[in-house]
């Protein structure tokens, strides 16, 4: 079986976070804070590592929850108001799409959605054009989940700080694979998941915020320390973490980390070269059409595509039951950006690991050329 859904969620994971998550697994089950008698450390080593990673100003400020979906609704419930203003681009997910829909109407928020290329760039001029004395936050995606395109989000960050509003960068699709300077990058709220290019579990998600970006807790609850206070304390970051939390999650994306330290430069070179030379041959094939543009531009290594005549989903599944290639297939929760793909129906989507070989990429170029010569 040939995996190329990474882009979902990464697999294989390395054999170090499978180690790792074992033996905490299986190590005595103490909830952070709790216990004066066995204190491994988490989540706080992990949070600093996590600041360090991410160049984030303050370990403090670095939120462990339950995924990235969990983090973009806590930061927008928390930070929005009735008439704040909201720029967000035509690339997002659902995640971030539906709770801004949901504040829209529950709140009356104004929100106004950037477009984008057909390739899935977001020009800055499109964002800047849609500012007003109102604009409370600008929130984009680093890199398309959709056709991998980078944005310009140092741009982004710019026009937010001129006009007085928040940057919220979801680099969900990107952490791990491209570098991220939070406080270079001028982001005032990055957020990502650790299950897909970090390597770790589902059910981990981050988010972390500037100095002065401070929303209101999304939850609040058991914290195991300063019980004695009606409300939840005050601090970073226990004002934003109640309840237990996913600890194994936690150290999957530890071990997921410090595997690319060691290794991920000359791994990420190498699946860089593997997409750019696939997607090349993908686009040498009659019939098919590739969404991206590989020689523009930073890319994430996501190959859309799909086969003429033939429904998207329909190829997924041929690959899937002929070809035994594992990919993804249809909006991929970002329905706003198919419209200028010009594939309302959706993609294919092959999304590469540092894992996946030149054998893989073989296999996938000959499956996809068997499926076109079989529809002629």
């Amino acid at each position: 079986m040939i995996y190329l859904n990474n882009a979902a969620t990464s697999w294989p994971k390395p054999e170090e976070v499978l180690v790792q998550v074992n033996r905490h697994i299986c190590d005595l089950p103490v909830t952070p804070y709790r216990s004066a008698l066995h204190n491994s450390g988490l989540p706080d080593d992990v949070r600093k590592q996590t600041a360090d990673f991410f160049h984030v100003h303050s370990a403090d400020s670095v939120i462990f929850v339950p995924s990235a979906t969990f983090a973009l609704n806590a930061v927008l419930y928390g930070l929005l108001n009735a008439g704040d203003h909201i720029i967000t681009t035509a690339l997002e997910h659902n995640s971030l799409l539906r709770p801004l829909k949901t504040l829209e109407r529950e709140k009356n928020i104004i929100l106004d959605i950037a477009p984008c290329s057909s390739t899935g760039f977001v020009h800055p001029g499109d964002i800047q054009k849609l500012v007003k004395n109102s604009t409370r936050l600008i929130a984009a995606s680093h890199a398309s989940n959709v056709t991998g395109r980078v944005q310009e989000i140092q741009a982004f960050a710019r026009i937010a700080h001129n006009s007085g509003a928040y940057f919220l960068c979801d680099a969900s699709q990107s952490a791990g694979s491209i570098f991220i300077d939070m406080q270079n990058d001028g982001m005032d709220i990055l957020v990502f998941a650790g299950h897909k290019n970090l390597f770790g579990l589902q059910g981990i998600g981050v988010y972390c915020l500037s100095e002065n970006c401070r929303p209101r807790p999304f939850i609040s609850g058991g914290t195991g320390i300063k019980s004695d206070l009606p409300e939840q304390p005050p601090e970073r970051p226990i004002i934003y973490e109640a309840g237990t939390q996913n600890t194994a999650g936690i150290v999957s994306l530890q071990a997921g980390m410090e595997f690319l330290k060691r290794k991920g430069q000359n791994l990420l070179l190498s699946k860089n070269t593997l997409f750019k030379e696939t997607a090349a041959k993908m686009k040498s094939i009659p019939g098919v059409t590739v969404y991206c543009e590989q020689d523009t531009g930073l890319h994430e290594t996501v190959l859309s595509f799909n086969i003429e005549k033939l429904p998207c989903d329909q190829t997924g599944i041929m690959l899937e039951r002929s070809f035994d290639i594992i990919v993804r297939s249809g909006l991929h929760c970002a329905p706003l950006i198919h419209k200028y793909l010009n594939a309302p129906r959706g993609t294919v989507r092959a999304s590469f690991s540092v894992f996946n070989t030149e054998s893989d990429a073989a296999a996938l170029i000959n499956a996809v050329q068997n499926i076109t010569d079989s529809i002629k």
